[in-house]
């Protein structure tokens, strides 16, 4: 889809055009006190193309991603150039650089789209449960877990063509402690590009974390 949405736009008479798809997901869980609070998703889904015409440069984006969108993506965008070049007082000249093409895989053991809900929010219940039985102190506990993944896939007219899969995870806690008319708080969180299996690892189980 990305390649016919920039085959037209040279078709209409752009002299370069790119585009960038993605498909992310980012997922978060709160529990709270031993209860889960709430569990949410986004999805971010679609397709941007920008377009280089004379002068003038436009960008336009869909969500929805068949043929007919694309191609009108691509028409918007190149709409978009023609009538910023009648404006434009500086000629784009775009220098000439070697086509690039790679793809970046995520390779991780335990990639979260692959473990159960369940699994993800035992992670936050057992940092709830380690914090509020570490000392009667202990007034409130969160805990929470985030994870964002998927594909970005990058195309222009000149033959570049890359992609990659960004995964982030994070496991987060903080507990606020009580003793007499002294409050005090604290948090902890482990995370990055890593698969769930880093959870596993006696530094940052989230026993150690709580």
């Amino acid at each position: 889809l990305m390649a016919k949405g920039i085959e037209h736009a040279l078709t209409l008479g752009a002299f370069f055009a790119e585009a960038k798809g993605e498909d992310m997901i980012q997922r978060t869980l709160e529990v709270i006190n031993g209860e889960v609070r709430t569990v949410s998703e986004t999805r971010n889904l679609g397709i941007g193309i920008r377009v280089f015409h004379k002068k003038g440069n436009g960008f336009s984006f869909s969500n929805v991603l068949d043929i007919e969108n694309i191609r009108q993506t691509a028409e918007t965008a190149f709409k978009i150039a023609r009538v910023s070049s009648k404006k434009s007082l500086l000629k784009l000249e775009l220098k000439e650089i070697k086509p690039a093409v790679e793809k970046k895989e995520t390779n991780v053991k335990e990639h979260p789209k692959d473990v159960a809900l369940d699994e993800k929010k035992d992670f936050c219940l057992r940092e709830c449960k380690s914090s509020s039985e570490y000392s009667k102190q202990i007034a409130n506990v969160t805990a929470r877990f985030a994870e964002y993944y998927g594909s970005i896939h990058f195309l222009n007219s000149e033959g570049t063509k890359v992609s990659h899969e960004p995964l982030l995870v994070g496991l987060h806690i903080s507990c606020i402690a009580k003793k007499g008319s002294k409050i005090v708080d604290a948090s902890d969180v482990y995370g990055g590009s890593y698969g769930l299996e880093a959870y596993k690892q006696e530094e940052h189980t989230p026993e150690r974390l709580g």
